[in-house]
Parts: structure tokens; C-alpha cells; sequence
């Protein structure tokens, strides 16, 4: 994980309420995209977020920065597709060019303009991506 995606879950997700609100910075942060999101969506996505026990943020929190994945990518014998949006507010060019060492021979798919959530931004574009690499053999 980059630091300062690091440093934000830690600076926010100790601190949240056991009941959390699906409209609080929180949410609004995680969930924030540079393009927009049917409402209707992004808005179910929040209240399901929201749902989650603060305990399970916990976990997830403390998942996502203790684990070194490439520790474990060597262990990685299938193929590997990456899909990264540059305007990704969690993951960084930097962090990209890590997971692009720990799996060189993974395929790569850059979205300028877009999100950590691209394929919401632009779903079919995403989906037009995934779905051969899923059908290859």
C-alpha cells in the first residue's frame, strides 16, 4: 500500500462509529470517483459499505497494510491482468510500476482520466478488457 493511502485508513477507519452513516466524508471519500456514477449505484454501494461492521474495517484496514504482496506473487503461476485508472486515489503511478515488477508478465491496462473504481466510471470499456482475458486459455 502506498503511505498515504496508508496513512489515510489509519487516520479514518479506527475512529468510525460502530453505526455508520452511508452519506459521511468517510464513505463519501472512499467511494469518491473523477467521473460520475449513477447515483442509484454509488448510493446502494455506500449503504452496503456503511452496513459492514467497524470491526470488519478493521480487518480490512489491517490486511491491506500489513500484507507485502509481492512476497507472494512469485507463487502466481496464473496469467495476470491489471487494470489500473490513473487518477486512482488509493494507488499511485509509483505503486503501479511496483505491482507491474511483481508480475512482469502480467498484461496491463491503463485508463487516463479514470478512477480506483474505473470500471463503475466506465463499465463497458472495462468490461471489453476483462471478458477476452477471462475467455483465454
Amino acid at each position: 500500500m502506498p503511505a498515504a493511502a496508508t496513512d489515510w485508513l489509519w487516520a479514518n477507519v479506527p475512529g468510525l462509529p460502530d453505526t455508520i452513516d452511508p452519506q459521511s466524508q468517510f464513505m463519501l471519500d472512499w467511494y469518491w470517483n473523477p467521473n460520475p456514477v449513477p447515483a442509484d449505484f454509488i448510493d446502494r454501494e455506500r449503504a452496503e459499505s456503511a452496513a459492514t461492521p467497524r470491526a470488519a474495517w478493521m480487518g480490512v484496514l489491517q490486511g491491506l497494510t500489513a500484507m507485502d504482496l509481492g512476497k507472494v506473487a512469485p507463487r502466481v503461476t496464473q496469467p495476470v491482468l491489471i487494470l489500473w485508472g490513473d487518477q486512482d486515489g488509493f494507488f499511485d503511478a509509483a505503486s503501479q510500476d511496483a505491482v507491474r515488477t511483481a508480475y512482469p508478465k502480467a498484461e496491463y491496462q491503463a485508463y487516463p482520466g479514470f478512477g480506483h473504481n474505473m470500471f463503475w466510471e466506465i463499465p463497458d470499456q472495462v468490461a471489453a478488457r476483462i471478458l477476452p482475458f477471462l475467455d483465454a486459455p
